[in-house]
């Protein structure tokens, strides 16, 4: 009974007049472009982020971690360790850059 309305209310949609499809499209067409703009836009601020920075924090989180035994001297050098190398390449990458 259900999909038998389903399947009347599909049709009813299909038999729609020209004027109501061009409707449909010009507002389906806008609602994708608010999307893509907001997308554009929220990734080009997350792209002014300075990623250098962010990692000097994280820097600082860490050792603060460390310090309130949150996390073992192991962990910490390895992230450390990682958080730096990414940082020495990024360092590299900007100089060849320039």
């Amino acid at each position: 009974m259900i999909g038998a309305r389903r399947g009347d209310l599909i049709w009813k949609l299909l038999e729609g007049s020209p004027r109501e499809w061009i409707a449909f499209v010009f507002a389906f067409l806008g609602a994708v472009g608010v999307i893509w703009f907001i997308v554009t836009v929220a990734s080009r601020q997350r792209d002014d982020e300075d990623p250098a920075a962010t990692d000097h924090q994280m820097l600082t989180r860490i050792e603060d971690l460390r310090q309130q035994g949150d996390l073992s001297y192991e962990e910490y050098r390895s992230i450390k360790g990682q958080l730096i190398q990414r940082l020495e390449t990024r360092e590299g990458q900007q100089e060849t850059d320039t």
